[in-house]
């Protein structure tokens, strides 16, 4: 099924600046290279996997469409770079917020979920296709085999900073999260089994609700007002989330 969703991308993509390129990229200076993988993340966002065409983002840019075959060995091979890209900013995305957020344990908790739930908003598409590369499985292969050692160190990343969060709600201190992906506290939170266990819990359920946040479901898309319906069940399931973390 082709998207019905009304074009916002402009064709052109050359007049970008530095700061449109960092929107989805990782420089504001980027090389043809990199150029293809941001602009790609925007098309997905867009259409979704099923219907992106890589000819859409050479035309952005006025490269031949060899370049993709040249850079990436293809279409899977694009899907699985820009996969790698968006699934680091979403983590390095959620650490900022967090760092960002005010210094009382339970409001930082809370601005981690409603940021994860409304950068997964954002993201659109890729909510799923990072999350659960099944969605595109040659290219989550392809993933897996060039990316799969250095996400798993991010995702560890990202368990130690909610797993310092619960730990922080529970024991009544305050962490200054003076750390970053190449020396989170691994050993330290594994100490506390319990914890790991509950933060691994956690995830996922923040993870399940920014993902089905993330577009309208067959079903709760169609209800009487499913604007409301998802407002108060995102509320009430964000409140079991938080007593969890609290409690254990």
């Amino acid at each position: 099924m082709r998207s019905t969703a009304k074009r916002f991308l402009p064709t052109n993509a050359r007049t970008y600046t530095a700061e449109d390129w960092l929107r989805y990229g990782d420089t504001g200076t980027p090389n043809v290279r990199e150029k293809l993988i941001a602009l790609t993340i925007e098309e997905v966002i867009e259409t979704g996997p099923s219907d992106f065409n890589t000819k859409a983002v050479c035309d952005r840019i006025d490269v031949n469409y060899s370049m993709i075959n040249y850079y990436f060995g293809g279409r899977n091979g694009l899907l699985a770079e820009a996969s790698a890209v968006t699934y680091r900013k979403t983590i390095l995305a959620m650490h900022e917020r967090i760092v960002a957020a005010p210094r009382n344990a339970e409001k930082r908790f809370r601005a981690y979920i409603e940021g994860e739930i409304q950068w997964y908003r954002d993201l659109s598409a890729w909510a799923v296709l990072i999350n659960y590369p099944i969605a595109s499985k040659v290219s989550g292969e392809i993933l897996e085999a060039k990316h799969g050692a250095e996400l798993t160190n991010y995702f560890e990343f990202y368990l130690a900073m909610v797993g310092t969060m619960v730990l922080d709600l529970r024991k009544g201190t305050l962490s200054d999260f003076d750390f970053g992906v190449d020396n989170y506290p691994r050993a330290a939170l594994l100490l506390n089994p319990v914890t790991a266990l509950d933060t691994i819990s956690l995830v996922w359920s923040v993870h399940g609700i920014a993902v089905w946040s993330s577009g309208n479901q067959i079903g709760s898309a169609s209800a009487s007002d499913p604007s409301l319906t998802q407002r108060m069940a995102i509320k009430h399931h964000i409140e079991h989330i938080v007593e969890r973390a609290k409690k254990g």
